[in-house]
């Protein structure tokens, strides 16, 4: 019986494996054929991926049920109605819920969205209440599986899917009421204000597309409300800072890094001085098509894989938008140069070397017909070591070096085994070119120790922080979840203690608190917005740290600390910031300051909540008054409309 269990189940293996190898393909195509969408198929890829690094080295059932079946001349394929067709469907129900359960939460970030509760003790209550839900559901399996005989019924499996998928919406759903529990709230004491010329204009989750295109997750850009915006306040209320807190583009490609930047500079030019943050849709890999190679690279080698190449887009657009970005006391622009400048000079040197090798090819073989001239590509360094080595060497042993030097571990090789494969790289590729892994990995080094960023305006005695909320992976849950790291929280709690300024402001994507007044965020011990609190939120443990930050202030210098968030498409509110929902306010120097996102305007404007605009007024004495300017009130200037007559810097 034993050795028919085993034999049955390298079958269930084998099956399973041999669909999973196939989804990849189909799904990549259903990916281009459905853009709405993209992100469940880059998560369904991810989880094909994970399966199959993890449960590979299972390849040795199907060796040994081959084996079992020829040595013991038993039947590959039970009859129906048989004990052993009953096992084998229970093991396939069995496994296909497993698969879809936990290959689901692995792959999409779970464990990212998780981490920062899995030590409270309503969470730890859970795991029990799992064991006996899971035994339940193999009960339910073995039961149906016995009416509906055979390994190849699909009845059996879907219902071992939909116990899956109901784990799974349990699972994130009991995360989401236990952050939520944890994390702070915030009541609104917002006042509308209209303003000739604010002197801070707060705007989030603009999410440009190429083009002006649909988003990712469908509906409108923002391409055409930012144009038509920012058209008015060139001619009508100007503000002495635009800060933008995140999702500036939709999905980090360069065409949307350049198209944001040209209207972005359009303000820098007419005297608006423009601060960003990123967001998880600047730097996040499960928004685009590229995203598929380092969700598969990230599944294969167990630990998320992000794309430095998109941070390296957002850090050069901020530095343009504002050169005097610094990181502790050095300028950004000098680590950008440090850090990214070297891949491109490499790839340059490369060209230049593979020129020289195909010119002194053309020299060699002076009897052949004449040529059109073309530029040099790698084969021609690998043809030039067969007829002139030491030429050769001396083209490729600059670049080698210098490559060993940049790409160093440990995310590359190192010693003889790196200086094969970089040979073999500078001489066997396509193109004198990194290829996309290579940089976005050496580029990701950035992703935390560049921030938070600095700026300080000294003689108005303000201070900017911009931090990077987006938690470093690669899945599509994981993506929009918040997590600054302990290395960020304590130098931006370093940079609070001794900064001169009396004002500070801190760009920041994710939000921190719920709303008192809002609906969605009113804690009940049945319902909770799982999107909300189980994939938009942030690690809840660093928002207490961060109201503490922010209502203990021991600075003496530092009167006022301002924090603008936004990420959840919602109300613009503003309010103090506390720990628990009982805990009076305070008045402390600690104010959250969440911004509606930018495609949630209105055509036509008016003055409903929905619609405010974040503005800050300077006082005398120097600290800022937050308010909410209503969307008609800069509209009542003009009669252009969203999408209307959007003047020399409108997308069209």
């Amino acid at each position: 019986m034993l050795l028919r269990a085993v034999q049955l189940a390298s079958y269930v293996y084998m099956l399973v494996m041999f669909a999973v190898t196939g989804l990849p393909a189909l799904l990549l195509l259903g990916r281009q054929l459905f853009r709405p969408l993209s992100v469940p198929f880059v998560l369904l890829l991810a989880v094909a991926e994970r399966f199959k690094a993890r449960f590979r080295p299972g390849l040795l059932f199907i060796a040994v049920y081959f084996i079992c079946t020829n040595a013991r001349h038993l039947e590959p394929f039970p009859a129906s109605g048989s004990v052993d067709h009953f096992v084998g469907d229970c093991l396939a129900a069995s496994l296909f819920s497993l698969w879809v359960g936990f290959g689901v939460l692995l792959a999409s970030g779970y464990i990212t969205v998780s981490k920062d509760i899995v030590d409270k003790p309503e969470y730890k209550r859970l795991t029990g209440f799992f064991l006996w839900d899971s035994a339940l559901g193999s009960m339910i399996i073995i039961a149906i599986t016995k009416i509906y005989a055979g390994p190849s019924d699909w009845f059996g499996l879907t219902v071992g899917a939909v116990i899956a998928i109901s784990h799974i919406r349990f699972n994130l759903g009991f995360i989401a009421k236990v952050r939520r529990y944890y994390s702070p709230v915030a009541s609104d004491c917002s006042v509308a204000m209209e303003l000739t010329s604010p002197y801070i204009l707060h705007l989030s989750d603009l999410h440009l597309t190429a083009t002006g295109a649909k988003r990712t997750e469908g509906g409108a850009s923002g391409n055409d409300n930012l144009a038509w915006l920012t058209g008015n306040l060139v001619q009508s209320r100007r503000p002495k800072y635009l800060i933008i807190t995140g999702d500036i583009v939709d999905t980090g490609s360069p065409l949307e890094w350049s198209q944001a930047g040209g209207i972005l500079e359009t303000l820098k030019e007419q005297g608006m001085r423009v601060l960003t943050c990123p967001g998880n849709h600047d730097l996040a890999t499960a928004y685009d098509d590229i995203g598929y190679f380092f969700v598969r690279a990230g599944a294969i080698n167990r630990q998320p894989l992000v794309n430095g190449s998109k941070l390296v887009a957002y850090l050069e657009m901020a530095v343009k938008l504002e050169p005097e970005l610094r990181y502790e006391d050095t300028p950004l622009a000098d680590i950008l140069k440090r850090e990214v400048q070297p891949a491109r000079e490499i790839a340059e040197e490369w060209q230049k070397a593979a020129d020289s090798a195909h010119e002194r090819l053309t020299a060699l073989s002076s009897t052949s017909p004449t040529k059109p001239k073309r530029k040099g590509q790698p084969s021609d360094l690998l043809a030039l070591q067969r007829v002139d080595w030491p030429l050769a060497s001396a083209f490729l042993n600059p670049l080698v070096e210098r490559a060993m030097e940049y790409f160093s571990p440990p995310e590359f090789l190192s010693g003889s085994a790196a200086r094969e494969r970089w040979v073999r790289d500078f001489t066997q590729r396509s193109s004198c070119a990194f290829s996309l892994i290579e940089t976005a990995v050496r580029w990701s080094r950035l992703w935390t120790q560049v921030f938070p960023l600095r700026l300080y305006a000294e003689q108005e005695e303000i201070e900017f922080f911009i931090v990077n909320s987006v938690a470093p992976d690669s899945g599509a849950l994981g993506s929009a979840f918040g997590r600054l790291a302990s290395e960020q929280i304590n130098r931006l709690k370093r940079y609070l203690l001794s900064t001169k300024a009396k004002v500070a402001v801190i760009l920041m994507h994710n939000p921190i608190c719920g709303w008192d007044e809002e609906t969605k965020d009113r804690h009940s011990r049945f319902r909770v917005d799982v999107q909300r609190w189980g994939l938009l939120a942030h690690d809840a443990n660093e928002c207490q740290q961060l109201v503490e930050i922010m209502n203990s202030n021991s600075n003496e210098t530092l009167r006022q600390i301002l924090l603008c968030v936004g990420h959840r498409h919602g109300s613009s509110r503003i309010g103090r910031p506390r720990q628990y929902a009982n805990d009076p306010i305070l008045e402390s120097s600690g104010w959250i300051l969440e911004s509606a996102a930018l495609p949630d305007l209105s055509i036509s404007p008016r003055s409903d909540r929905t619609s405010d605009l974040i503005v800050c007024d300077r006082e005398k004495s120097g600290l800022l008054q937050p308010a909410r300017m209503s969307f008609s009130a800069l509209a009542q200037f003009t009669s252009a409309r969203p999408g209307k007559n959007l003047g020399p810097i409108g997308v069209q």
